[in-house]
């Protein structure tokens, strides 16, 4: 036997005591899985870091491969999680406790349910530390945090509408926004940012309509760092109350209220800042723009203007007297700003409660002439006067400054301040010499300067 032949033999039976010893290594465990009532079928168990996994039976018991030192994951919905180290164990009894999960109350249409009890289609949003987060308008907080819910913005001014999808839309003619209910009143979202008759579905048809423009969300007056919890109801067994109303849905916004403890005063603020993406937007510098617009002139037999020649009292250099020239997009952007301050108190005793805040918003639009100013101001009062007679008073005041530039052809004859500014002739300074607009500039073509808009 040469040694070729020795060296593979020894190969093969390093290999299969290997082997036997991954086998030796594996056991089999068995168990169940019970709550205080009883046996849980359909638990889930699995070898944590692995995606080895089971599911009880009908019985709540289980079976399941392990290798030495595995640790057991054993969940079950409304329960909390057990981790559970096999060791030595050949059999493992697991009894889970609630987390309480389903015992939470779920405010709808005609009351409120224990979410176990609950068989609509209902999804609670609960806000927490929603006022480190700089959002104008409660509608936006909720983009992304709801399934089966889109959530649009109409523009990108400051203060602009929001449109709101429950599971799509049911009309082609009419209006598919929710009903709002906030602390028991209900508001219906007629801001018109998405209604059916318009350009992009605008209330107001007719390109160039100065009045038409982008209207103001339906909730902007609430603050939200107001908001307790918010509640959307789906389907027609959840929002069968409200009748037609709530045949888009219905979303249930409750504000926060006093407790029982000693008065606290708590102040927030946040700040967020943006800047719009510009990097794949190309256009033509001064010299190449003038040096286009010659050719053009030549190609359809007109007369050059940028030919270093004076007209009307106006230079036109030509283009080799000119470099960049001026960036119409920098000169109508900047720097997003939102700044939300928000002081609020609460604290009561075991019949009377209160609860108040102020809050103030700024902010400011990626496009110049886009600005929103916010004044918020509630205060809740509560007394349990008698066993069966409560006093829930809540007073709110809001006022809103907004003042928005047009921003497309939906709000100007003809060119809107985004529009504008990439059409603009970048020969064309900003401001005359004299430290005015350059409205006209020396182009004819150029009747529009997007720094007056």
């Amino acid at each position: 036997m040469n040694n070729y032949d020795k060296n593979i033999k020894r190969i093969l039976l390093f290999s299969l005591i290997f082997l036997s010893n991954l086998v030796i290594a594996q056991e089999i465990i068995t168990g169940s899985v019970s709550d205080s009532n009883g046996p849980l079928p359909g638990a889930t168990i699995t070898v944590e870091g692995t995606n080895t996994g089971t599911t009880s039976d009908f019985d709540g018991n289980f079976s399941i491969s392990v290798d030495d030192g595995a640790i057991l994951l054993v969940s079950y919905v409304g329960y909390q999680t057990q981790s559970i180290t096999v060791g030595n164990q050949s059999s493992i009894d697991v009894v889970l406790t609630s987390d309480g999960s389903l015992d939470e109350v779920v405010l709808i249409g005609y009351g409120s349910q224990r979410k176990s009890d609950l068989t609509g289609a209902v999804t609670v949003v609960k806000l927490k530390g929603l006022a480190e987060v700089s959002v104008v308008s409660v509608d936006q907080a909720l983009v992304g945090l709801v399934g089966g819910v889109q959530i649009n913005q109409s523009s990108g001014q400051a203060g602009a509408g929001t449109s709101i999808r429950i599971r799509g839309g049911n009309s082609i003619n009419g209006t598919n926004e929710p009903l709002f209910v906030i602390d028991g009143f209900p508001i219906i979202n007629d801001n018109g940012a998405y209604a059916a008759g318009g350009p992009l579905g605008l209330t107001n048809s007719g390109s160039g309509n100065a009045g038409q423009g982008n209207p103001n969300g339906a909730l902007n007056w609430l603050n939200p760092a107001d908001i307790e919890s918010v509640q959307v109801l789906k389907d027609a067994s959840a929002t069968a109350i409200y009748g037609s109303r709530g045949a888009n849905g219905v979303i249930i916004i409750t504000t926060k209220k006093g407790r029982a403890r000693e008065g606290r005063i708590n102040y927030s603020v946040s700040t967020v800042s943006s800047r719009l993406n510009t990097s794949n937007i190309e256009l033509m510098n001064a010299k190449e723009y003038t040096t286009y617009r010659n050719h053009r002139a030549d190609n359809r037999g007109l007369p050059k203007f940028y030919t270093g020649q004076t007209i009307d009292g106006y230079y036109y250099p030509t283009p080799d007297q000119l470099g960049i020239g001026t960036n119409w997009i920098d000169e109508v952007s900047r720097n997003d700003l939102a700044v939300n301050h928000s002081l609020d108190f609460n604290g009561g005793s075991s019949d009377q409660f209160y609860s108040g805040s102020i809050g103030w918003t700024e902010q400011n639009s990626p496009l110049i002439g886009s600005q929103l100013e916010r004044l918020n101001l509630r205060l809740n009062f509560k007394a349990n006067l008698t066993s069966y007679l409560k006093l829930d008073n809540t007073i709110s005041y809001s006022n809103s400054w907004i003042d928005n530039s047009p921003g497309d052809s939906r709000d100007l004859q003809k060119y809107g301040l985004w529009e504008a500014a990439l059409v603009a002739n970048p020969a064309e300074p900003a401001r005359n010499s004299d430290g005015s607009l350059n409205f006209k500039g020396g182009d004819p073509s150029n009747m529009t300067s997007p720094r007056i808009m």
